[in-house]
């Protein structure tokens, strides 16, 4: 009676711990599959959030680009007037 009573305990032990070993391979399985989902969109989010950052960076340089070439124009002033005037070699006044 106690050999058969231990290969039933024994049976019932493995069937116990199998059943929770098959539970929590299956929780690791599923903790994997997300995490490795939310690393994919955080991947995603990294290339959106790169490409806002490329496009705001690249806005701002045009912005600072026109206000330099704004201040330019307007401080060269006499050279704009320079550059409007005829340059040919006959328009030059020749003193005698």
């Amino acid at each position: 009676m106690i050999p058969e009573l231990g290969k039933r305990l024994r049976g019932f032990r493995w069937k116990f711990f199998g059943m929770w070993g098959l539970i929590a391979l299956l929780l690791a399985v599923m903790n994997y599959r997300f995490i490795t989902s939310q690393l994919d969109h955080n991947d995603a989010l990294r290339e959106d959030m790169r490409l806002i950052v490329d496009t705001v960076a690249d806005d701002v340089a045009e912005a600072r680009l026109e206000k330099t070439i704004g201040g330019l124009r307007s401080s060269n002033t006499g050279l704009e007037r320079a550059m409007a005037r005829p340059t040919s070699i006959d328009s030059v006044p020749v003193s005698a």
